[in-house]
């Protein structure tokens, strides 16, 4: 029942509360505390108010300029510091139209900032290791563990390599055996496998997005299970030399092992001990490292979604938490945040 002159709220699209039309950002009409709904849209007010415009007068801003600088030039596993220096166009440079106080600068075309101060050292990780495990002496071959980090994630294999052979090679991961595979596909109940042809799920056979012709959305192993995993080092081994020697204090004992000794330009020989007994303490350290990576159990990828859950109607497809039905972030302009049409 409605009292004498009052409305009934709008439910069409596009209507007051509409997250097209800002009601994710305002709060919905009726709500008494009007306190704005959770949105990746609140980036963009926030970059909007620091924004430069058009003849902005920037001596009037009270907080320095800030710029960020991106080096794509950068390579894993090497340190880097920087200095900067900003440079403007002059539109006036060649025209004669400079004030005065400006004459030095009437055909500079560029008009540079002083440098920066140098910055704190930035270091890059790095994506691929090798480590030196054991030597097999009537082959003179070694076993040589590749360490890559690919789609998030650790991975490693171990490679048995011979004198004058490259170190690593394109593997295909380990994958489900068939048995795992028909399990799960038997209790998808997927009637072109030979199982009973009732789909009790339309949604099973639904795609990532919703779309039809693929059997449901990859899970978690799948989704961060590359096809394959590129553990080339572009290094060669070139010997396996017996080195004795004394160990490091305060353990000042006789020591006999194997030097591995590879080269990745055919100039420069590199060397690594064999046997984790023998590597130095940064080794240690990065191998100890990849191993605790390798044990974290693969995530989904995950919707840019504060709340985590899904909005109104069917919901995201399984593992799609955050997405509507029809691949929409809750805040993409989907009914009400999730689902394309209301109940």
């Amino acid at each position: 029942m409605m009292m004498p002159g009052g409305r009934r709220p709008s439910t069409r699209r596009g209507g007051p509360g509409d997250p097209l039309y800002g009601g994710d950002m305002y709060g919905m009409p009726g709500d008494p505390t009007m306190r704005r709904r959770a949105s990746t849209n609140e980036v963009y007010w926030e970059f909007a108010a620091d924004m430069i415009v058009p003849r902005e007068d920037l001596s009037q801003r009270d907080k320095p300029l800030l710029f960020w600088v991106f080096d794509d030039t950068s390579e894993p596993g090497k340190t880097y510091q920087y200095r900067l220096r900003l440079g403007v166009f002059n539109p006036v440079a060649g025209t004669g139209q400079v004030a005065e106080r400006d004459l030095d600068k009437k055909d500079q075309v560029i008009l540079w900032s002083p440098y920066s101060d140098v910055t704190k050292p930035v270091e890059i990780p790095q994506r691929i290791y090798l480590f030196a495990k054991e030597v097999q002496e009537k082959t003179k071959t070694a076993t040589v563990e590749v360490a890559r980090y690919a789609l998030g994630y650790w991975r490693s294999e171990n490679f048995l390599v011979r004198l004058g052979e490259a170190i690593g090679k394109e593997v295909e991961p380990k994958r489900e055996d068939d048995k795992t595979k028909s399990k799960a596909r038997m209790a998808a109940g997927y009637p072109d496998l030979g199982l009973p042809d009732r789909i009790t799920d339309v949604r099973s056979l639904m795609g990532q997005g919703g779309m039809p012709g693929a059997l449901g959305p990859m899970g978690p192993d799948q989704q961060n299970l590359p096809k394959k995993v590129d553990y080339r080092t572009g290094k060669v081994l070139v010997d396996l030399v017996q080195v004795n020697d004394w160990g490091n204090a305060p353990n000042l004992r006789p020591r006999l092992y194997y030097n591995m000794l590879y080269t990745e330009d055919g100039m420069r020989i590199e060397h690594m001990p064999v046997n984790a007994a023998n590597w130095p303490k940064d080794l240690t350290a990065a191998y100890q490292y990849v191993q605790a990576e390798k044990r974290r159990e693969p995530q989904t990828f995950r919707a840019f979604s504060k709340s985590g859950l899904r909005g109104r109607g069917m919901g995201g497809p399984d593992g799609m938490d955050g997405y509507d039905d029809y691949g929409l972030y809750d805040d993409m302009g989907a009914y009400d945040g999730g689902g394309m049409y209301p109940y």
